[in-house]
């Protein structure tokens, strides 16, 4: 895993990358100059015109949304972004070798093709991810909300998504070209794997889409605070600080990705009033300490309760930190102090104030919660990246059998389903979908193998033909 490869400076001879820098103005030159040899060449058509569309929508981004995910560092160039751009660039680098040695297609045919596909496609993908994990994305403000949903570059896009929204985009680009549907899906469906293979690599920097628990044997440790690790916390299969929690589920906790919280070793606490608003009042309650561990070493026993966060300041205050309710809530306890300090101060001590179970009577401990513990994961990310690579090669070693338009959709929509159903059953970071006992992948892969089915029934009803034979004659150059 590794979510960040390096950072760009935030500013190179004085001059601001971002904002109103070298970036923004660099894509309003490039604009202008696009525009003046389209009229030169007579060639300002609708296709110039969408792609001055798209230079204004990175103009923009650039100019508003980039600068707000600096960093201290400078601007992050996260391992999911690259293995992105390098999907896109290979991808359009397969179907551009394979349509001209084929069809003779035209390469500005195919590069518009891909920027409506790849518009279409990150929208579709982004969406789908932000609907399936929707309380993942609310924030305190509808601006921040909107930010976490529109960083791509962290992750967060959704295959089937990705597939579906880059067809819609495919089908109008068609329409608009008045180019054949099934055949054109036939260049682009080993393109699809080639392209999914360097994304599962960036899920696997990304630390996404991970499998379950295995043996160490042939699973892979990804480090405390990432997905994997949050994972592992929020369904009891770790303890945390020595301790798990009753009631614990993902679904209420949220755990935090950078360090804010009430740092004892700094002598600041939270405000209680804004942290605590009743989403979830529950208190936190020890289910079960880990043998041996520093919590059972101070005396924390299973069916204690956690009532305060205790600080001392220099001065000797004493200084408590509890909720609305008059004590902290098991959602305020993890998220903004058990969990941030085993992960970045795993060795100071923290004070609290517990009850003992069926008693009121109330004590005073003190543990260091110690280095977060990580179990190893199946890389399910590796086994689809691997799939999708072996897909494309077998697919690019059929297309020459291939007499008849449809053939390769036909199979694309046969073979991916059954893939990535496979691939689901060992993920553990997607819920039943609907109480199908699926997730919801599995579910729309299930459809699209019905639909597959029903679109070979078409395809093979119908007598072979090329349609793309005689549309772009080699002699036309």
């Amino acid at each position: 895993m590794r979510q960040t490869l390096f950072y760009i400076p935030e500013e190179f001879f004085g001059i601001s990358l971002v904002g109103n820098g070298i970036l923004f103005w660099g894509i309003i030159l490039g604009a202008i100059f696009w525009t003046i040899q389209a009229v030169y060449r007579a060639k300002f058509d609708s296709d110039t015109i969408g792609f001055l569309g798209i230079l204004a929508v990175a103009a923009f981004l650039v100019r508003f949304f980039l600068p707000r995910i600096l960093e201290e560092n400078g601007f992050p160039i996260r391992g999911y972004g690259v293995m992105l751009l390098l999907a896109i660039t290979t991808s359009f680098a397969l179907l551009s070798r394979r349509a001209k040695k084929k069809w003779n297609i035209p390469t500005d045919i195919l590069l518009s093709m891909v920027l409506w596909c790849v518009i279409f496609g990150l929208i579709g993908a982004r969406l789908f991810h932000v609907v399936e994990y929707w309380p993942q994305y609310i924030r305190e403000t509808w601006n921040e909300s909107v930010i976490a949903m529109l960083m791509y570059s962290e992750g967060g896009l959704v295959v089937y998504g990705a597939i579906f929204g880059g067809l819609a985009g495919a089908l109008i680009f068609f329409t608009r070209n008045k180019l054949p549907v099934l055949a054109t899906f036939d260049l682009l469906a080993p393109v699809l794997f080639l392209g999914l293979a360097f994304g599962r690599i960036g899920c696997f920097l990304n630390g996404c889409c991970f499998g379950g628990v295995c043996d160490p044997g042939y699973g892979v440790v990804f480090p405390p605070g990432s997905p994997a690790s949050d994972y592992q916390v929020m369904n009891g299969l770790v303890p945390l600080g020595g301790l798990k929690f009753q009631n614990l589920t993902a679904q209420e906790i949220h755990l935090p990705s950078k360090q804010t919280f009430g740092c004892l070793c700094c002598n600041s606490i939270p405000k209680k009033a804004e942290s605590d608003r009743n989403e979830n009042t529950s208190p936190a309650v020890i289910e079960t300490v880990q043998p041996g561990s520093s919590a059972e070493q101070a005396g924390i026993r299973p069916g204690m309760t956690v009532l305060r966060v205790v600080d001392v300041a220099p001065n000797g205050e004493r200084r408590e930190y509890y909720g609305k309710n008059g004590h902290i809530t098991q959602k305020q306890f993890l998220e903004e102090w058990l969990f941030p300090m085993s992960l970045y101060h795993p060795d100071h001590s923290l004070t609290l104030l517990v009850r003992e179970p069926d008693s009121p009577v109330e004590k005073t401990v003190t543990f260091v919660p110690g280095k977060l513990e990580v179990l190893p994961v199946l890389p399910t990310q590796l086994y689809s990246s691997a799939l999708a690579l072996g897909l494309c090669l077998l697919f690019l070693g059929l297309d020459r059998f291939c007499k008849r338009d449809g053939t390769m959709t036909f199979l694309f929509f046969l073979f991916y389903p059954c893939v990535r159903f496979v691939i689901e059953m060992l993920r553990v970071d997607e819920s039943s979908f609907m109480r199908t006992g699926l997730s919801i992948s599995q579910n729309i892969s299930i459809l699209a193998l019905i639909g597959a089915v029903c679109l070979g029934f078409y395809i093979f009803s119908r007598p072979p033909q090329h349609a793309y034979q005689n549309m772009f004659p080699k002699d036309s150059e």
